[in-house]
């Protein structure tokens, strides 16, 4: 049903509901991700516990002028996992920031033109001409022209291209090549191998993970009415009904295609002007 959508005398009233943000960029279908907006929502997981899922969706979007592009606007921290194609690339504007929490992981090309602070991991090739601050897990080829702050508990993984500034405070596992300035703590590669000590530590016991968080995506969205005419200053009220009845999350989001001669309001009511 394409979101919901019906006829207006001179336009288009669309009502649309919340999507997965990893599974849309994932797909590299076309799929709109610029007309998804920022929810909070709380869920109760198996145990009685409370997760929060932050939908962050309004400020990744495809760049229209470079195709295979998702371009991130503002100051944006992943609220899942992002998956992207093997021919598809993340870029981070001058202006704008990303952040990839604990237990995140982005997965694909990244070009980091303003901020990157990671506590997850980013699998895949990293091109830096802005600054990186790094306290989770790099894997992958690093292309750094830019500030690469790798602190005590981050680890770069994969070969390092250097013709910027990289401090290092953590773990550098790969070679590190080019004329850049490097200071810190050696690479791996650079570093003597260390004995290991007779008796091992043992590990200390771990926890079972906690059971996962139940979501019922929604599959669809129905509207109380197919068409209307209104004459200018006319207003009527849409009802839109998303299925199946139990669907996680609960939102509808309304938008207008021709807001010279109609607009509609956060909760459906549609205007002639």
């Amino acid at each position: 049903m394409d979101g919901g959508k019906i006829a207006v005398t001179g336009g288009t009233v669309i009502a649309k509901a919340g999507g997965d943000f990893a599974s849309d960029i994932g797909r590299g279908d076309g799929a709109d991700i610029a007309t998804q907006v920022v929810r909070t929502v709380e869920v109760t997981n198996g145990n009685g516990a409370l997760a929060t899922i932050d939908k962050a969706l309004a400020s990744i979007a495809p760049d229209p002028d470079n195709e295979g592009q998702f371009v991130v606007t503002g100051d944006v921290t992943l609220p899942c996992p992002l998956s992207l194609g093997e021919d598809k690339m993340l870029v981070v504007p001058q202006d704008a920031s990303l952040t990839v929490p604990e237990n995140t992981e982005v997965s694909g090309k990244i070009q980091v033109n303003g901020k990157l602070s990671n506590s997850g991991t980013v699998t895949g090739a990293v091109t830096n001409a802005g600054e990186i601050t790094n306290n989770g897990t790099v894997k992958g080829e690093v292309a750094n022209t830019g500030t690469l702050t790798n602190e005590s508990t981050g680890t770069v993984e994969g070969t390092i291209d250097n013709s910027g500034e990289i401090d290092n405070n953590g773990t550098v596992k790969g070679e590190v090549n080019g004329e850049g300035t490097y200071t810190g703590a050696p690479p791996a590669s650079e570093t003597p191998p260390v004995d290991p000590p007779v008796d091992p530590p043992v590990d200390p016991p771990v926890d079972p993970p906690a059971p996962p968080v139940v979501i019922t995506p929604d599959t669809g969205i129905r509207l109380d009415k197919t068409a209307l005419t209104l004459a200018p200053g006319g207003t009527a009220k849409l009802k839109a009904t998303l299925t199946p009845s139990d669907a996680t999350y609960q939102y509808i989001f309304w938008s207008a295609d021709k807001t010279d001669i109609i607009s509609v309001s956060d909760s459906g009511v549609v205007t002639a002007l």
